[in-house]
């Protein structure tokens, strides 16, 4: 095992060489802290107090999407997509006015037709 340790230190001629075995556990801790010791430092890429990277409207397509496949139930896919088109944030009310699409033509018609009561909902 040591020549081969050898013979690759020679070839590569590698910044680190450490020999681990996520099988046997062993080398892993010493693998992680030449990690960490080689990453470079970098200002932070969002603030303290960020939650998310995302947007309000994509959590406004998250929920309206949600809320149609719990009212739906099984009779919608999942392969339903939502587009906001509009997106007001007033002092007292957000308005959101949103597209949504289905696959197949028969999904239209269950959202347009048989479920309108739920859709409004």
């Amino acid at each position: 095992m040591e020549e081969k340790v050898t013979l690759l230190k020679e070839k590569l001629n590698p910044v680190a060489f450490l020999p681990i075995s996520a099988t046997e556990n062993f080398g892993l801790n010493v693998l992680l802290k030449q990690l960490v010791n080689l990453l470079p430092e970098s200002p932070p890429y969002f603030e303290k107090d960020a939650l998310t990277d995302r947007n309000e409207r994509f959590f406004a397509t998250e929920i309206i999407r949600e809320q149609i496949l719990l009212s739906f139930k099984q009779e919608i896919p999942y392969s339903v997509e939502i587009a906001i088109e509009e997106f007001k944030d007033t002092k007292n009310l957000i308005t959101i006015r949103a597209d949504i699409y289905a696959a197949r033509e028969s999904q239209k018609q269950l959202f347009l037709v048989t479920k309108a009561n739920q859709l409004k909902k």
